[in-house]
């Protein structure tokens, strides 16, 4: 307790401790856990001294935290606890704290009782936010309903009152002031060396960079948010944990405050800070945080002030002389204005942001503030680099938006991955994959005075949001300096607001109840000149994951627009009758535009989503007849999109249709006779059935379908593709559509003729012996023919030295003589209609003879069996005149 009473912590925060202590994780979602923490509360008196506000809300819910379900301290502040917050509607919802880094270690070391958190919704995953929890309070902002909402003590000097509200029903004032000057030019990176800056190290939606933030304080400021060191800190977590939660989201990057307890004045009268001039403060506070922390012990500083305004050097982060060159003060400096219209917007110019914004000439929104190069957003923009509600008439809204334009993102990307931000902070993983975006096409031509429709897809485990917007800066000549300059194309200017993200992949430009309304809303207008358009899509998963892709859309004005002029306004559709529909094609369907057909849809309820589909891919020639729905409204609308493009057209209002008779399905009743030959296709059309329908014109609008079956397939819904080989007749089963109806499935006979195949012939070997008599060789035995038919050998192509002929359908074959080695012919084979050749080789192998006795050397191996033969005579002979003497005298 010693600590708490050191920094005058209030008994909320001995409340809050013991709500995480007692186990709130276990209680389960819903009304029971939420009452034992939370009381209703329309009005609550407070001394005199509790009723300075802490924020302006024009709407919210107030509750008052209840103190009977107190138990036990917290002990454990590692531990992720889940906790019944009120809604800004009335309602709550439980989410799951998880403690998250916001103070570097020796800061937290100091205040242990200060903690932040990530915070996620319990069974609603897209909800996410970040919590902080001081002696002022628990205070945090959550996605809610598709936007922002934010939960915060209501007064200074009491955190037992509280307010949940949506960031839209906040204050609408802007906190930036008129006249305000607050960027400095680029610095060169001259005193940096160029190795430094060689090697870029990429980062993407897994890796987190961060920044050590040293945040410095005047005397007045922190007299304006409670007059301790301790009430500073308290304030700065909370400010930044709103600042890293829009630079996680958007950029993948987060700042870890630093301990600061040597740079936080209390004292006005003794600090080194004049808090009246910007420019020398941002000299004192360069010195001031270099002498007590140290340049090497921090990354970015910034001084926080009560005099009104902001001031930056662009892209200083990591540069030793000007990284603590950064100013932003408010009378009231605290709360999500002074957070979003100011203080990020000052730490955008120093991770190398320039203005959004493309006003000029009016005071703040001069020339000298207007960034050529980076000018993505009329009038005076609306995201955090823009001047929204100090450029005039030119105003989009009062104050900005909690997130940076997709060019601005761009910049401090750049300026991180491959500029001077590299060359200091730290990486860690998200454990987080980026998302995945796509684009059917990222190239168009669209006419001029058009409306036209962009659509992503977009994959990934997270629930994603998405940000369509225009990224041509206005550069030297698409300045505006009046409303009505912005409302009209000088063919340089951007032309289309930045809007918060949205679960939607697709946005119309202009908006879609803007055009069915035949009107233009602030801060967007049609493309007149010929010109080029680019676009990107942004994708998020909400933490720290990002995904873009770009589409350039090259406008040609052809002197009219693209129009839908039937139905109008005085028109009367009769259900299940045959409408027209009629548009100025504005010469689409010729070159450069070329969209050769349409899609043609309806809205019969009011509630634009045009998905009664009329008739898809019709020819794009100005005119179509289509059944009308058979429905009772006053509400109709038509849309007429281009099929292979963007654009789009309405017709010019509501009209109506009356309910007809019921539809009456068709009815195939018969067939013309259909035949095609053996691996022939057929396309069915319309005309080849015949159809009965009482309250249709057949066949005006009617479409047919093929359906599967065997020994065919089908190819875009109406061609038959018979099997291979198939022949004889096929019973493909067969419906009409009349616009409204299919008929009942009809078995139409399609006959396939056969169609003789040629045989297929198949090289064959064999091998002879030389000076062998004829061979006969069958050389059809591998030969086949698809339909069964007989095969003969018609014909022999051979050019040797041998005989050959045809015999009982096989090859007769006799070598020349004395002839041995290797030759072939070419065989004819016929069904008897057909006819195919194959190839028959032969081999001759020599026969082994015996030569004849003769006198050679007495060294070669012939000579030697000479002699033996010579002498085996010789010896017979001895033999036989012996035989012959003995027998003699015997006698």
């Amino acid at each position: 307790m010693q600590v708490v009473n050191k920094y005058n912590f209030s008994k909320f925060a001995q409340r809050m401790l013991l709500i995480a202590a007692s186990g709130i994780g276990a209680l389960s979602a819903g009304t029971a856990s939420a009452e034992s923490l939370w009381v209703a509360s329309a009005q609550a008196k407070f001394s005199a001294e509790d009723t300075a506000p802490k924020v302006a809300v024009v709407k919210g819910n107030y509750q008052s935290l209840a103190s009977d379900s107190l138990q036990q301290r917290f002990s454990d502040k590692t531990a992720a606890i889940t906790l019944a917050l009120p809604l800004p509607d009335g309602s709550y919802a439980d989410f799951t704290l998880t403690p998250s880094r916001v103070m570097s270690d020796d800061l937290a070391a100091r205040y242990p009782q200060f903690m932040s958190y990530d915070a996620v919704q319990v069974n609603a995953p897209q909800n996410v936010g970040r919590f902080s929890l001081t002696h002022k309070g628990l205070t945090g902002i959550f996605r809610q309903n598709g936007q922002w909402a934010l939960l915060s003590p209501v007064y200074e000097k009491n955190d037992e009152q509280y307010v949940s509200y949506y960031y839209l029903d906040s204050d609408g004032k802007s906190l930036l002031p008129q006249g305000m000057d607050d960027s400095i030019g680029t610095l060169s990176a001259q005193e940096e060396t160029n190795t430094d800056l060689i090697t870029a190290q990429k980062t993407t939606g897994d890796t987190l960079t961060t920044y050590r933030l040293a945040l410095s304080a005047t005397g007045e400021y922190t007299q304006a948010v409670g007059g301790t060191k301790a009430d500073a800190v308290a304030e700065m977590i909370t400010l930044v944990n709103r600042v890293n939660q829009i630079l996680l989201v958007d950029t993948a990057i987060q700042f870890e405050l630093i301990d600061n307890e040597d740079i936080i004045y209390t004292d006005a009268a003794t600090d080194p800070f004049t808090n009246s001039d910007a420019n020398e403060d941002l000299d004192t506070n360069q010195q001031v945080i270099d002498d007590a922390v140290g340049s090497s012990n921090y990354d970015i500083g910034h001084l926080l002030a009560t005099n009104p305004g902001g001031l930056a050097f662009v892209g200083v982060v990591c540069l030793s002389t000007h990284k603590a060159r950064g100013y932003t003060g408010n009378t009231s400096p605290q709360g999500e204005r002074f957070y979003i219209d100011l203080v990020i917007h000052e730490l955008g110019h120093q991770l190398d942001a320039e203005h959004s914004f493309n006003a000029q000439d009016f005071d703040s929104c001069d020339e000298e503030q207007r960034s050529s190069s980076s000018a993505f957003e009329p009038g005076s923009g609306s995201t955090i680099m823009s001047y929204a509600g100090i450029c005039g008439t030119q105003n989009l809204q009062n104050t900005s938006s909690p997130y940076f334009h997709a060019g601005s993102v761009e910049q401090i990307r750049d300026y991180v991955e491959t500029g001077r931000g590299r060359l200091c902070g730290t990486t860690s993983s998200l454990n987080n994959a980026a998302p995945q975006v796509s684009l059917t096409s990222t190239n168009y031509t669209i006419p001029a005075n058009t409306p036209f429709l962009l659509d992503a897809q977009a994959t990934d485990d997270e629930t994603l949001t998405y940000t369509w917007e225009q990224i041509d800066a206005g550069g030297d000549t698409g300045g505006t300096t009046t409303a009505s300059d912005m409302r009209s194309d000088n063919g340089a200017n951007p032309l289309f607001r930045s809007y918060s993200a949205v679960s939607e992949s697709y946005r119309y430009f202009p908006a879609l109840e803007d055009v069915l309304e035949n009107t233009v809303s602030f801060g967007e207008a049609y493309p007149t000149t010929d010109r080029e358009l680019n676009f990107r899509v942004t994708v998020k998963d909400n933490r720290g994951g990002v995904d873009t892709a770009d589409i350039m859309l090259s406008v040609t004005n052809t002197g009219t627009a693209f129009a839908v002029t039937q139905p109008t306004a005085t028109s009367v559709w009769q259900g299940n009758a045959a409408q027209t529909i009629a548009w100025n094609t504005a010469s689409t369907q010729n070159a450069p535009i070329s969209c050769p057909s349409v899609d043609i849809t309806a809205d019969l309820d009011g509630d634009n989503t045009f998905d009664s589909i009329l008739i898809s891919d019709t020819p794009n020639d100005g005119e179509q007849v289509v059944f009308s729905p058979n429905t009772n409204t006053t509400n109709a609308r038509i849309k007429v999109s281009c099929a292979d493009n963007v654009f789009y057209a309405v017709n010019p209002a509501n009209f109506a249709i009356t309910q007809g008779a019921s539809n009456v399905a068709p009815v195939i009743d018969g067939q013309s006779v259909l035949s095609l030959n053996e691996d022939d296709t057929l396309t069915l059309t319309l005309t080849d059935l015949q159809v009965t329908d009482p309250d249709s014109s057949y066949p005006d609008n009617f479409t047919l379908a093929l359906q599967a079956g065997s020994n065919y397939s089908i190819e875009d819904g109406v061609t038959l593709v018979p099997d291979a080989n198939f022949s004889g007749e096929l019973s493909v089963s067969i419906t009409v559509n009349d616009g409204i109806e299919d008929s009942s499935a009809f078995p139409l006979v399609v006959n396939v003729a056969p169609v003789n195949d040629a045989p297929q012939a198949s090289d064959d070997s064999q091998t002879v012996e030389q000076d062998s008599a004829a061979a006969l060789i069958s050389v059809l035995n591998n030969d086949t023919d698809i339909d069964g038919d007989n095969l003969s050998i018609s014909d022999i192509n051979y050019t040797g030295s041998g005989t050959v002929s045809i015999s009982g359908n096989q090859v007769r074959y006799q070598p020349a003589s004395g002839f041995s080695g290797n030759e072939s012919l070419t065989y004819i084979v016929s069904d008897g209609i057909a006819t195919d050749s194959a190839t028959l080789t032969i081999t001759v192998t020599a026969t082994p003879t015996t030569t004849a006795p003769t006198t050679g050397s007495s060294s070669g191996g012939g000579g030697s069996f000479s002699y033996l033969w010579l002498g085996l005579v010789s010896v017979m002979m001895f033999i036989g005149r012996r035989s012959r003497k003995s027998a003699k005298c015997a006698c």
